[in-house]
């Protein structure tokens, strides 16, 4: 013998005051915190493109105003003569009056 199947409760939805939802349920807050959220996370963008910035610019390498000549000079005096943005020596000039 078996038990006949339970029937479901079906009741009607219970009818709601829409002046109290519209109380406890306003809108125009959350449009005032997402306006103020976006500022934020676009300030947070910014602050990263302006860091980044910063970071590839001070790397810590520089330019040296060094003599081309000295990278494949054998001394100091070679590479002077040799130099294209240094000091211009050159060989001493005779002159014959």
């Amino acid at each position: 013998m078996t038990h006949p199947p339970e029937m479901l409760e079906n009741r009607p939805a219970p009818k709601a005051d829409e002046e109290q939802l519209r109380k406890y349920y306003r809108t125009n807050k959350s449009a005032i915190l997402g306006g103020i959220l976006a500022v934020i996370f676009l300030g947070i963008v910014i602050m990263m493109i302006l860091i980044g910035r910063y970071m590839n610019q001070h790397k810590g390498q520089y330019l040296t105003q060094e003599d081309d000549g000295a990278a494949y000079a054998n001394d100091p005096n070679d590479a002077i003569i040799h130099s294209t943005t240094g000091h211009h020596v050159g060989p001493k000039q005779e002159y014959f009056i």
